[in-house]
C-alpha cells in the first residue's frame, strides 16, 4: 500500500493508530510517538503541526528535524570527504604525472647531453684529423725525394708502368716528363711480380706499345731508363743494348727473362724494347755485385732481369686498362729513339721527413737479397 505524506501525517496524529501499529510494527507494539518518530525519521517527513499536537508530538517532531539535519550534515560531510579524497587522488595523480614528466624530461636532457657530448667528441676528432692532415700537408709541402726509378707511358689516358718497389711506401709519386713535374696516383700494384700501374693527367700521343709475344733467346734488346739520377749525369734518358741471355730468372722464375745489357740503380721500371719498338719486358733487378763478391769471391757481369711482356699485359688488362696493338714491322732506330725519349720518364718517390728513415731501412734490408733496385 502506498502512503502519501499527507495521509501518513493524518494517520500519525492518532486518528488511525491501530491500523498504523498493525501495519508498521508487526513484531512488537510501541507507543504512537515512537512509531511516528520511526516512520517520520525513516521517510524524512515533517508533519505540519495541528491544534491537537501534544507536547510529546512536538518533541518528537523537533527530534526528527534534528536528526534530519544531522543526517543531511552527515551526508554533506560524506560528500565533502568524498570530494576531499577525490582532490587528494587528483593531487596524487598530478604529482605522479609531474614526476613522470620530470623523469621524461630528465631522460631527454640526459640524451641531449649525451648527444652534445658525442657531437663535441666528433668535433674534437674531426679537428684532430684536420690538424693532422694540415700537419701532414705542411710536412709534404716540401717533400723529400728518397728514391727514384723509371717508368713509361702505355696509352693516351696517361697510364704509366713501373716497378712496385719504385713507388712502395711513397707518400707522393711524381713523373718528370719534359713538360714538367706531374703528380701520379698508384691505381694498382702487384707484390708478386713487382709491378705498379700509375695514373697521371697527361693526355699525349706519345706512348710505348707492349708486345703481345714474349721475347726469344738471343733477341736484341734496348734498355731505357734513368740510371744513377743523383750521380751528376745528364737528365736525359739513357739507353743500353744487349740480347736476351735466358728465358728465366733466378730460381727458374719464368715470369722473368735475363738480359746482358747494362742496368744500374734507377733503371727499375724502365722499358726493355725489341727491334719493332715494342716493350718485351720491364727492368726489375740485377745481381748485386758487392753481395756476390762478399759471398762468392768474384764479381758477376751483365746479369740483369726483366718482367716478361705476357705478365705485364695480364697485370694491366686485369685492372681494366686496354692496350693498343703492338707494332708488327721493324722500326728504325731513329724513330724508336724519339718514341723512347717522349714516353720514358723518371719516377720520383717522395715522403715526409718522419717517413724517410723507415723507408730507407726497408730498402736497405731488401738489398741484402742480392738484387739491385
Amino acid at each position: 500500500m502506498s502512503w502519501s505524506p499527507e495521509r501518513l501525517c493524518k494517520t500519525l496524529t492518532g486518528r488511525n493508530t491501530d491500523f498504523i501499529l498493525k501495519t508498521f510494527t508487526p513484531s512488537r507494539v510501541e507507543s504512537g510517538a515512537k512509531l511516528m518518530l520511526a516512520v517520520i525519521y525513516e521517510r524524512e517527513i515533517v508533519c505540519p503541526p495541528t491544534k491537537d499536537d501534544t507536547e510529546q508530538i512536538r518533541q518528537v517532531r523537533r527530534s526528527v528535524l534534528t536528526k534530519i539535519e544531522r543526517r543531511k550534515e552527515a551526508a554533506a560531510e560524506a560528500e565533502r570527504e568524498r570530494q576531499r579524497k577525490a582532490l587528494l587522488a587528483a593531487e596524487e595523480e598530478r604529482k605522479r604525472q609531474a614526476e613522470l614528466r620530470a623523469k621524461t624530461e630528465q631522460k631527454r636532457r640526459q640524451a641531449e647531453a649525451a648527444r652534445r657530448e658525442a657531437e663535441e667528441k666528433q668535433k674534437r676528432l674531426e679537428a684532430a684529423r684536420l690538424e693532422e692532415e694540415e700537419r701532414r700537408r705542411k710536412a709534404l709541402s716540401k717533400p723529400i725525394e728518397i728514391g727514384y726509378g723509371s717508368g713509361f707511358v702505355i696509352n693516351k689516358s696517361g697510364h704509366v708502368l713501373t716497378n712496385r718497389h719504385v713507388v712502395e711506401g711513397c707518400e707522393i709519386v711524381t713523373i718528370h716528363p719534359p713538360s714538367g713535374r706531374k703528380v701520379a696516383r698508384v691505381v694498382a700494384s702487384d707484390s708478386v711480380n713487382d709491378l705498379a700501374l700509375l695514373k697521371t693527367d697527361m693526355q699525349e700521343d706519345d706512348y710505348l706499345l707492349i708486345s703481345a709475344n714474349n721475347a726469344s733467346l738471343l733477341d736484341n734488346v734496348i734498355v731505357a731508363g734513368y740510371p744513377l739520377a743523383y750521380a751528376n749525369l745528364s737528365s736525359s734518358v739513357k739507353i743500353t743494348t744487349g740480347v736476351v741471355s735466358s728465358l728465366a730468372g733466378i730460381g727458374d722464375n719464368y715470369a722473368l727473362l735475363q738480359i746482358d745489357a747494362a742496368v744500374q740503380k734507377g733503371n727499375s721500371g724502365g722499358p726493355i724494347l725489341n727491334d719493332q719498338g715494342n716493350v718485351i719486358a720491364i727492368t726489375v733487378s740485377g745481381i748485386n755485385k758487392l753481395v756476390v763478391m762478399n759471398k762468392k769471391g768474384f764479381i758477376p757481369e751483365n746479369i740483369n732481369f726483366g718482367i716478361k711482356s705476357s705478365t705485364v699485359r695480364a697485370f694491366v688488362e686485369a685492372n681494366g686498362v686496354s692496350l693498343p696493338q703492338p707494332h708488327s714491322m721493324t722500326m728504325a732506330r731513329s724513330v724508336m729513339a724519339g718514341n723512347i725519349v717522349k714516353a720514358t720518364h723518371r719516377v720520383g718517390c717522395s715522403v715526409s721527413t718522419a717517413s724517410d728513415l723507415k723507408i730507407k731501412k726497408d730498402r736497405k734490408r731488401r738489398l741484402t737479397v742480392g738484387l739491385t733496385i
